[in-house]
């Protein structure tokens, strides 16, 4: 938790002017043991990219939510496969 950094808060309350991920394929790291945010809910955030009609691939790693802090190796695997 040492390595992690604020963000803004205004980032919680400005609106968003469009979704990146409607109109570039994305990736996304199901973390299997994340307590902030739990993987059901992640699949259906994944699944309604999808529905949305988001080209929208994922994968699934044994961690909690900050998998590039708990698991840096595997995170960069998944970063390689993710844009080869």
């Amino acid at each position: 938790m040492s390595k992690l950094k604020a963000f803004s808060k205004a980032s919680l309350y400005l609106p968003t002017i469009g979704a990146a991920y409607k109109a570039i394929p994305s990736n996304y790291l199901i973390c299997e043991d994340d307590n902030a945010i739990p993987p059901f809910v992640q699949e259906e955030m994944v699944k309604a990219a999808q529905d949305a009609g988001a080209d929208m691939k994922f994968e699934r790693l044994k961690s909690s939510h900050s998998p590039f802090l708990s698991h840096p190796e595997e995170t960069v695997d998944f970063l390689i496969r993710a844009v080869s």
